[in-house]
């Protein structure tokens, strides 16, 4: 279930367009979110209430992160990507431990 939307985390130069909790079980610890993008999305059961706000609220976050600060979605940058898979990488091992 997607809860925020254009997260940008401290040591990337890209944002990604959503974060959510598994639904039913929301987020059962601290930091227990999920980053993703677009792709990642297989089926939309509800869209909740939208209107001109909202559509100005995504031109205003897409302008900042994408015209003024020259972003682009995670997906798109090779640079972050690596970046991201090998953060997760250590954490497993860490975990492994």
């Amino acid at each position: 279930m997607i809860t925020g939307r254009f997260i940008a985390p401290q040591g990337y130069h890209s944002y990604f367009p959503y974060v959510g909790v598994v639904y039913p079980v929301g987020e059962v610890r601290i930091g227990s979110q999920i980053y993703f993008t677009t792709p990642l999305i297989k089926k939309v059961i509800h869209q909740g209430y939208t209107d001109e706000m909202e559509d100005a609220f995504v031109f205003l976050m897409k302008q900042e992160f994408i015209v003024e600060k020259n972003m682009n979605s995670i997906e798109f940058s090779n640079q972050d990507m690596k970046k991201l898979q090998q953060e997760m990488k250590e954490k497993k091992k860490v975990g492994e431990s």
